[in-house]
């Protein structure tokens, strides 16, 4: 029973794509920078420590929640695509590998030559080893589950709906609502995080029937949501902080990694724009193709801390221009990043991109020695 409804091979997958996900990249991107600028901004004040209801610091707060909505946005677009995908992984973690590696060195040789920052100024050892010193925790966490993606797929796939369902009740359970509530986080980490929403992806993909609703009502619970979070924000200001009871401790509790306000908020936001067709648009194509870069340019500490002292956003708290400044900076910081991105791709990549063929020839010849020839095995 559960197997009918499985979704089929669509011959429109691409355009779906193009007229809906790709906007949503976008969107995801624009939070995680807001985040960001919440996070950096410079402000006079601990945003996350000032209990009051001015609404500078009520904005500041409630920015400062659309980190992980954003980034878990990402996780459920590639588990949405990925648990179908036959797409070989090695070359797939290779570019994604090099892309991080690049930007890593070439931000920091680029403010070496052209910012005059001093050489020995730089964190060489985390920068020459980007994904091993965590320097972006989120790429880092991507590129070491992206081996396991073929691996999860097949157990997904063979999985039916009720067991699958199941599989993710108990993951949100133990490591989004239990740790939500109290301060056990239940020895978790990125990584299960991580493919807790890739399975969640994988699911809508896999059974879309149960996910009809249209785009009106997907779109007023995402609103429904979103207010939520406002008046848990609002409340904890009110009411905080609460020694001892992990929601109310701080006016940021709900914007963390493993609150389920956040998972929530991200899945009906995904589902919104699964429903919603745009049309396809190509230069909306090419921009969202740059979001992973943009990620990695604005969240590299020399690129964060040139953007953020030339913005001088801090300066604009209690003025009443705050709100609308701060959205101006990240659509400059977004636009910024994606030029860079998409120049850094025309030149890097196709240079580098001839490394990847015979890294992959390698690693599978080295993989064939030692697990066998078996052409079946996820590669």
């Amino acid at each position: 029973m559960w197997s009918n409804l499985r979704a089929k091979p669509s011959s429109n997958n691409k355009q779906e794509r193009d007229s809906n996900f790709e906007i949503l990249r976008i969107v995801a991107m624009m939070m995680i920078i807001l985040h960001h600028i919440a996070l950096y901004g410079g402000w006079p004040l601990d945003v996350g420590q000032t209990f009051n209801l001015s609404i500078d610091s009520f904005f500041i707060q409630f920015i400062h929640h659309f980190g992980k909505i954003g980034v878990w946005i990402f996780v459920l677009i590639t588990g949405y695509y990925m648990v179908c995908s036959k797409s070989q992984i090695i070359p797939k973690f290779l570019k994604l590998f090099l892309q991080i590696y690049t930007t890593s060195v070439l931000v920091d040789v680029i403010f070496i030559v052209f910012g005059g920052v001093p050489a020995n100024s730089i964190h060489w050892q985390n920068d020459l080893l980007p994904v091993l010193s965590g320097k972006w925790w989120f790429a880092s966490t991507y590129l070491i589950a992206l081996p396991f993606f073929p691996f999860v797929n097949k157990m997904l796939n063979s999985l039916d709906r009720g067991s699958h369902l199941t599989l993710i009740l108990l993951l949100l359970i133990v490591w989004f609502v239990i740790p939500t509530f109290t301060h056990s986080g239940m020895y978790g980490s990125f990584v299960i995080m991580f493919f807790t929403m890739y399975m969640i992806g994988a699911y809508i993909k896999l059974y879309p029937k149960s996910f009809e609703r249209s785009v009106k009502e997907y779109g007023l619970w995402t609103i429904i949501s979103i207010t939520l979070l406002a008046t848990l924000i609002a409340l904890a200001n009110l009411i905080g902080p609460l020694d001892g009871f992990k929601p109310f401790e701080t006016t940021l509790a709900w914007g963390n990694d493993s609150s389920i306000m956040v998972v929530i908020i991200a899945v009906l936001t995904f589902l919104t724009f699964k429903q919603t067709n745009v049309g396809h648009i190509h230069w909306v194509n090419v921009f969202a193709s740059t979001m992973f870069g943009v990620y990695l340019l604005q969240e590299h500490d020399q690129f964060r801390a040139w953007i953020f002292e030339w913005m001088d956003i801090g300066s604009h708290y209690g003025s009443p221009d705050l709100i609308l400044y701060v959205f101006g900076c990240m659509l400059v910081i977004l636009v910024l990043c994606a030029i860079l991105e998409y120049v850094r791709m025309q030149t890097v990549d196709r240079a580098t991109s001839r490394l990847i063929p015979p890294f992959t020839k390698a690693i599978r010849k080295t993989l064939s020695c030692l697990v066998g020839t078996d052409n079946t095995s996820p590669q």
